[in-house]
């Protein structure tokens, strides 16, 4: 299956999801969103100059003091024909980022999760319409929801991240953490199926469901049988035990110190695990989700399946009410300046992840940052620079000739490993 057969599947995709019945039905009341304009022509054509203009761009990023380091990856119908890295990936010991620099990636984790669940789903060992109590019989009103509303976001199930700072810092068991997000004061935001609103809970309800249906671990399941049909060898679940080499350090803004950063707070990573505990690279990025664009991971029809808009129950798109975007089972669409993304991004303090593919433009953009919250923006900025030309650096006020407030702090948010509250067409 080429880029161009992915293209047209895209563009013509008539399948959406429905809330209830067979795992794909057909026309619904409300129509996708579409983009306004097409800003990339068709057909694309990517100039060096563009590629020199993302090179400028990027290390701009880091000599303003934005990020300490990241990787950037840009995949041209298939092909990574752009991987570099920029800045620190240890600040202390002055290790530098290469393009094969391990990252976290956060919740980039949930559309491997969402691939392992629709594996599960080809191979007919559960449905999409299963209620959650075939697995997990004991939690709240298991009976009402269902594994699509887990992958779609509209299970209502309420968020767990930021609940517990003792269990991100001591590590937890897939059970436990199941039980501390049904034991929540509120445990439901509104009753499945009827809104949508994004859920770090839904995927480790995901990664345990997983675990039950294979009787293997939630890592040991992706290295078998997601991993391994796009090729990859560093790409992993984070335990934060094991020595990774080429592993980034994760860093937050200094307060009062421009442009500069200390380390990031610590977090174990089995507190994320199957909403966003994955390490990777950016030539593995490119890989995997060229291999998933293609059909090798799931069948294109499951990946058409994925993109579809997700549907709520009275027939709604599943997604951000009066945004152009819309959530598919593990993946989300939403347009930049006029033309369609596709994709995931994820950010804690300390990193952040942002995989885009721009349909039109049969173009893949990878953004990989060792502190929080960038990665979304600077994937945008990187975009434009590409598409339009844009400006290689952030947009800011006019300078001013008073002195510089050295002591003003910068900012440091505590951020949930799904992206900041920017909006949610970051996610």
């Amino acid at each position: 299956m080429t880029w161009t057969d992915r293209l047209l599947i895209l563009a013509g995709v008539v399948l959406t999801i429905g809330t209830g019945g067979g795992a794909l039905a057909a026309a619904s009341p409300e129509p996708p969103p579409e983009c306004a304009s097409t800003a990339a022509p068709h057909p694309f054509h990517l100039a060096s100059a563009a590629l020199e203009r993302l090179d400028a761009a990027a290390r701009r990023a880091v000599a303003d003091g934005e990020v300490p380091g990241l990787a950037v990856g840009v995949v041209r119908q298939g092909r990574l024909v752009f991987s570099r890295g920029f800045g620190s990936a240890d600040l202390e010991q002055g290790t530098r980022i290469t393009p094969d620099t391990v990252f976290r990636i956060f919740s980039v984790t949930k559309v491997f999760t969402a691939a392992a669940i629709m594996q599960l789903v080809e191979r007919g060992q559960l449905g999409l319409d299963d209620p959650l109590a075939r697995f997990l019989p004991a939690f709240p009103r298991a009976d009402e929801v269902t594994v699509r509303h887990l992958l779609s976001h509209s299970s209502g199930i309420h968020e767990y991240a930021g609940s517990s700072p003792v269990l991100e810092r001591m590590g937890a068991t897939p059970e436990d953490l199941v039980r501390h997000i049904a034991a929540q004061p509120v445990p439901f935001d509104f009753a499945p199926g009827t809104r949508w609103s994004y859920s770090n809970s839904n995927y480790v309800l995901l990664g345990l469901i997983v675990e039950r249906v294979t009787g293997r671990s939630y890592g040991e399941y992706l290295a078998a049988h997601v991993f391994s049909p796009a090729g990859l060898g560093r790409t992993r679940v984070d335990d934060g035990i094991d020595l990774v080499r080429g592993r980034a350090s994760g860093y937050v803004p200094a307060l009062g110190r421009r442009g500069a950063f200390v380390h990031g707070p610590p977090l174990d990573m089995s507190f994320v695990y199957a909403a966003g505990a994955l390490l990777s690279t950016v030539p593995e990025l490119s890989a995997w989700f060229t291999a998933f664009f293609d059909g090798r991971i799931v069948s294109p029809r499951t990946v058409a399946s994925m993109l579809a808009p997700a549907r709520l129950r009275d027939g709604s798109i599943a997604g951000p009410p009066g945004e152009a975007a819309f959530y598919g089972l593990g993946i989300r669409s939403y347009c930049l300046d006029g033309q369609r993304a596709i994709g995931p991004s994820g950010s804690f303090s300390s990193f952040s992840a942002k995989v885009t593919y721009y349909p039109r433009a049969e173009l893949m953009l990878i953004v990989l940052t060792n502190t929080g919250g960038k990665a979304a923006e600077l994937e945008e900025r990187f975009a434009r620079t590409i598409f339009t030309g844009g400006t290689d650096r952030a947009e800011r006020p006019a300078r001013s000739s008073a002195p510089r407030c050295e002591s003003c702090p910068a900012r440091a948010p505590r951020q949930p490993f799904e992206p900041n509250a920017r909006t949610s067409t970051d996610r």
